[in-house]
């Protein structure tokens, strides 16, 4: 029973010890960012930006309205090498919580702007079909941002 009575107080001072650790920490954890790499084929980033403009746009920004996300940005640049990505998809959520519903929001949201889900499903079809021979996904990665404590 000693034993057990020693191991309470050692847990109980374990864990109130966990809080001052975190503390130590120079930096808080903040948005949760997925991020997807494309490589477009040459001279057809363009067009693959527009076939974005077309389909995306709306649909994230009645998302952020929503709060389904916080963010999204879109970057482009130049191959740094021939293997390499030129576009970058950054979609922002406040937290992990709201990665694990964010699909069904997402197709809640395309159902309400094409009219149906059938419709919705049927135009990502179509839009993925037609972006299929300008671009290759590279991979995708979920990543939290951090903020340095001053």
């Amino acid at each position: 029973m000693k034993i057990l009575a020693r191991f309470g107080v050692l847990l109980l001072a374990a864990t109130l010890a966990l809080p001052s650790l975190a503390a130590d920490k120079n930096y808080t954890r903040g948005s949760i960012w997925t991020v997807t790499m494309i490589k477009t084929e040459p001279g057809k980033q363009d067009d693959y930006i527009d076939s974005l403009k077309a389909e995306y746009v709306s649909v994230y920004e009645e998302a952020i309205k929503q709060k389904v996300i916080t963010s999204f940005k879109i970057l482009t640049g130049d191959y740094s090498n021939p293997g390499d990505w030129d576009v970058l998809i950054l979609t922002e959520a406040p937290n992990f919580a709201a990665i694990d519903t964010m699909e069904a929001k997402f197709d809640a949201i395309a159902a309400k702007i094409y009219g149906s889900e059938v419709k919705a499903e049927d135009n990502d079809k179509k839009s993925m079909s037609d972006r299929a021979p300008i671009r290759k996904v590279y991979g995708g990665k979920l990543m939290q941002e951090i903020h340095y404590v001053k």
